[in-house]
């Protein structure tokens, strides 16, 4: 008999999907990191394969056989909806000054005396 299918949820991926097809996302319900290592289909692992850091994905996960934490995904009945994190724009800019060995740097959020107790959302 096999084991039910847990619902779908929504995971926030960790780590892209590496060349070893694995990728890491974390419940933020259940405060638990999960590694992912099998798709149930190629659809799927294509679809996934194009998610980066930060991007929220709605699949189904359930235990790959008796490894203790690795699991398969899989395309929930409602589909898998993914919400992609864009990339973080660093809109660096370098100026130069009197001295040609010193240079400044200006970052919109991490610049001197920045403030970090509010991080930005991404």
């Amino acid at each position: 008999m096999e084991s039910p299918r847990s619902t779908a949820q929504r995971y926030r991926v960790l780590s892209e999907m590496t060349t070893q097809d694995g990728m890491t996302v974390a419940d933020p319900t259940a405060g638990t990191v999960l590694q992912v290592v099998s798709y149930q289909d190629d659809a799927l692992h294509d679809r996934l394969a194009g998610v980066n850091v930060g991007s929220v994905v709605t699949i189904g996960l359930e235990r790959a056989g008796t490894r203790a934490n690795a699991y398969v995904a899989y395309r929930p009945p409602e589909g898998c909806t993914i919400t992609h994190n864009p990339p973080l724009q660093l809109e660096t800019r370098a100026q130069r000054t009197d001295d040609p060995a010193t240079t400044e740097i200006s970052h919109p959020v991490l610049h001197h005396g920045s403030d970090d107790t509010t991080p930005p959302t991404v």
